[in-house]
């Protein structure tokens, strides 16, 4: 798994594999996801993350150095943050994809 996040966008990014994209889909106003061709989730992305509450700080000091290079792995706090903030980011997913039903 990898989480990027892009500050200037402010979008939140979870891939989940990096297996063909099959379609993508839009599962909330602030959610889209893409599937492999068998339809197996392949990636969330969550625009406006920072606006809507998502500790964005903690993800991208955690894992990326700048808007495209990943940083050296975090240690043992480090990651149970990353965590923390990856159940925030599906835990938001899940609701926009609820609250888009």
């Amino acid at each position: 798994m990898k989480i990027t996040y892009y500050t200037q966008s402010d979008i939140l990014y979870i891939e989940l594999s990096d297996a063909p994209i099959g379609e993508s889909q839009n599962v909330g106003e602030y959610t889209n996801a893409t599937f492999t061709p068998e339809g197996v989730l392949r990636s969330i992305e969550i625009l406006n993350a920072a606006a809507h509450g998502l500790m964005v700080d903690t993800v991208q000091t955690q894992y990326i150095a700048n808007e495209t290079v990943n940083a050296a792995l975090p240690d043992d706090a480090a990651m149970s943050a990353g965590r923390r903030a990856r159940a925030e980011a599906v835990r938001a997913a899940r609701a926009a994809a609820e609250k888009a039903k």
